[in-house]
């Protein structure tokens, strides 16, 4: 088995958590590293989350990104469909508080992409909750668009919104963010 690899460079700024230059490794997630990821999920949710991140294993692409060979964030994605378009999911993304805006989650979203791209998705979706503002500016930041579930229903019809609901299994989430490829 080969296992795909990408090292992306992070900045540290001012935190003195990484070196000026130092690699990040993407990967995806090996079964020998379930405690490490438990553990570093529990750190990063709150327990309604965390249920629901650690639920998802098994049915979801799980990438990891280590640094100094410790798991320092994560993204679950997977891919759907919404009528006859090809669409890449972003789960749930997290990233220890220590490295956060260092450019881990930034990294881990190019990967995703990237992968969504590869598999020939034409659209990438995710979604939080109003108060998540700190998710909210992280997507906008990366180029998706905010749409509230009442526009969504406004201007594509209360269909389509359940089509959305039901592929991000966004249940409780009222944002949806989307990028198209």
């Amino acid at each position: 088995l080969i296992r795909r690899q990408r090292q992306m460079c992070i900045r540290d700024r001012g935190n003195n958590v990484m070196n000026d230059e130092d690699t990040i490794v993407i990967e995806e997630l090996k079964n020998s590293e379930l405690n490490e990821f438990r553990k570093l999920v529990k750190e990063v949710f709150n327990n309604y989350d965390t249920t629901y991140v650690l639920k998802a294993l098994g049915h979801v692409k799980t990438y990891i990104a280590k640094y100094e060979d410790k798991i320092v964030g994560f993204i679950e994605t997977y891919m759907t469909r919404i009528d006859n378009t090809r669409v890449g999911v972003i789960y749930y993304i997290g990233v220890h508080p220590k490295f956060r805006k260092k450019g881990v989650g930034k990294a881990l979203v190019t990967y995703a992409i990237s992968h969504f791209r590869k598999h020939n998705a034409k659209i990438v979706l995710a979604s939080t909750r109003t108060w998540n503002i700190e998710a909210r500016n992280f997507f906008k930041n990366l180029g998706f668009e905010e749409l509230p579930y009442e526009r969504v229903i406004k201007e594509k019809g209360y269909e389509y919104f359940l089509k959305l609901v039901r592929a991000l299994y966004a249940y409780e989430d009222d944002i949806f963010l989307i990028k198209k490829l």
